[in-house]
C-alpha cells in the first residue's frame, strides 16, 4: 500500500496552539504535507514545542537543535529505499570514530552505498521485520531503587511528559529470529507531532503475528551506542539493545503483510501490504500487548492521566542541552 496522500480535509497547515506569539511550535512548511495526513489528528498535541526543541524561552544548544531537526524530518519525498538488517549494520560500520557533529550533520548525510541503492541521514527507506516490542519512550515514573528519579521526558520533546507527548520505540526484528537476541535488532520510532490515534495504542495493540513494513527517514543517535558485535551484550547502562544507532525515525508509514507466508512479503509489492490502522479494522487482526514494562502505566501515573504535561519552568529542573 502506497503512503497515504494528503487530503484537503484536513486543514494541518494551521496549528492551533495555546501560546503567545512568536513563540516557537511545530509548523508543517508552506507546500509540504505529512506523510500520514489522512490519519492524522486535525491538530497537533505537542504543537508547543518546535522541530528543534525549542518551548517557550528554552531552547537546546546549536548541535541538539539540529538532531532534533533530524529527528522530526517528515517532509522527505520519492521512493523509499528497501533496506536489510545487514545494511544497519554496514551503516554502522561507514561512520569513523572521529565523528564530530558540533558544528554539522553533513558527514551523516553523505550517501552510503547499501544492498539496494545508496542512502544517509534523511534518507526515505523501507524494512521488513518482525515486530517484537513497541513501549512509550522517556516516561517512565520513580521506581527506587532502580530508577530512584524516574525519567522527565526527552529534549527533542522539549521534556513534555505524557503517552501523547513522547516517542513510540519500536524494536524490530529479522523475520527468521523474531524471538532472538535484541542485540540484533533495528530501532524506529514514532515521533509525537500529528502522531495518528491509532499508533498511540501500537504498544497494546501491536500486530506481532505477521511481518510488518516500516517505511521512514534514517536518523544517526549519536547519543548511544551499539551493542558490542562480538559479546553481542549492550554497550553500557542506558544504551538500548540493538546492532546499531541508526534508525528509521521519524516513522512515515506501518503495514502489515497479507501473504500466507514471510518470505511472500516483498517491500516493494504493494498488493501484500495494508496499513496497520486498516489492518485492526481486519477481522483476521489478532494484535497483542508488548508493553511488558509497563511503561504506558508508568507514564499515566507520573503524569496523573493527562496525555500532555509541560516541563518545568526554567530553573527548576529543566534539562538544559542535553
Amino acid at each position: 500500500m502506497r503512503l497515504r496522500e494528503w487530503t484537503p480535509a484536513f486543514v494541518l497547515a494551521t496549528i492551533a496552539v495555546t501560546q503567545a506569539a512568536g513563540a516557537p511550535h511545530f509548523t508543517i512548511p508552506a507546500s509540504k504535507h505529512l506523510p500520514f495526513a489522512s490519519i492524522a489528528p486535525a491538530t497537533d498535541p505537542l504543537a508547543a514545542c518546535d522541530a528543534q526543541g525549542r518551548y517557550g524561552t528554552t531552547a537546546p544548544n546549536a548541535e541538539k537543535q539540529r538532531e532534533s531537526q533530524a529527528k522530526n524530518n517528515l517532509w522527505i519525498v520519492g521512493t523509499p529505499v528497501p533496506v536489510d538488517f545487514a545494511d544497519f549494520s554496514t551503516l554502522e560500520a561507514s561512520i569513523p570514530s572521529t565523528l564530530n557533529l558540533s558544528m554539522s550533520r553533513a558527514t551523516l548525510q553523505q550517501s552510503r552505498k547499501v544492498q539496494h541503492g545508496s542512502v544517509g541521514e534523511g534518507s526515505l527507506v523501507k524494512m521488513v521485520a518482525h515486530l517484537k516490542d513497541a513501549h512509550i519512550a522517556d516516561c517512565l515514573a520513580p521506581n527506587p531503587p532502580e530508577n530512584p528519579n524516574g525519567e522527565r521526558g526527552e529534549l527533542v520533546n522539549c521534556d513534555f511528559l505524557g503517552v501523547k507527548a513522547n516517542d513510540v520505540h519500536i524494536t524490530l526484528m529479522p523475520l527468521g529470529e523474531p524471538s532472538g537476541n535484541e542485540c540484533d535488532s533495528v530501532t524506529a520510532e514514532m515521533i509525537p507531532h500529528f502522531r495518528p490515534d491509532a499508533w498511540q495504542m501500537l504498544d497494546q495493540k501491536t500486530p506481532t503475528g505477521a511481518p510488518v513494513r516500516v517505511t521512514g527517514t534514517l536518523f544517526y543517535d549519536d547519543s548511544h551506542k551499539p551493542c558490542d558485535p562480538t559479546t553481542h551484550k549492550p554497550a553500557g547502562s542506558g544504551n538500548p539493545e540493538r546492532r546499531s544507532v541508526w534508525e528509521i525515525h521519524p516513522v512515515y508509514a506501518l503495514d502489515v503483510c497479507t501473504a500466507g507466508s514471510p518470505s511472500a512479503c516483498d517491500p516493494n509489492d504493494n498488493a501484500v501490504w495494508i496499513a496497520y490502522d486498516a489492518w485492526l479494522k481486519t477481522p483476521s487482526a489478532h494484535p497483542t500487548i508488548t508493553d511488558s514494562g509497563g511503561a504506558r502505566a508508568s507514564c499515566n501515573a507520573l503524569t496523573g492521566n493527562r496525555d500532555v504535561v509541560a516541563p518545568p519552568a526554567p530553573g527548576r529542573g529543566r534539562r538544559g542541552g542535553q
